[in-house]
């Protein structure tokens, strides 16, 4: 399911008050005014809630995984809010590198995982050996093995 940046920032926001024991005064008066429908809900709205969340606890931390599968929209929208965030709470991201993340992010630390034919040949290795079905697939053909390893090396580049 996809879930736009707003309803992105709302999970994040339901996880923090989940954890209180209090329903927090600024939390009430917010769904109060949206009960109201005087105006829209906007995302300063959402952010402010957000951070009033955030001082009720000594830390937060906040880990994204696969930031580019979303839309490319909704990516920019959430590093909206993600950029007025930085200073008040950890954040891990992890993403393809075609995700430009050092324009948004102050005092970034950046960790960069390539993956090696070596460590990949390693694991496929282990994992024919492992599957009975294939290792009787590649007794009848030895050059098997090496087309299998081969072609998923090739095809794993940059992932």
């Amino acid at each position: 399911m996809t879930k736009s940046d707003g309803e992105l920032v709302a999970s994040l926001s339901q996880q923090l008050a989940e954890q209180l024991q209090i329903v927090p005064p600024e939390l009430k008066r917010f769904h109060e005014k949206k009960q109201l429908k005087t105006r829209a809900v906007t995302n300063e709205d959402r952010l402010l809630v957000f951070k009033s969340l955030v001082t009720h606890f000594s830390r937060v931390y906040i880990f994204i995984d696969a930031l580019d599968e979303c839309s490319k929209d909704n990516r920019d929208k959430f590093l909206w809010y993600l950029k007025r965030m930085q200073g008040f709470m950890h954040i891990f991201i992890t993403s393809r590198p075609h995700v430009d993340l050092d324009s948004c992010f102050i005092h970034m630390s950046k960790l960069e995982i390539v993956s090696r034919d070596s460590d990949i040949k390693e694991y496929l290795l282990s994992e024919i050996d492992r599957d009975t079905g294939l290792a009787k697939l590649i007794a009848r053909d030895p050059r098997l093995k090496e087309e299998i390893i081969d072609s998923i090396c090739t095809k794993a580049k940059g992932m």
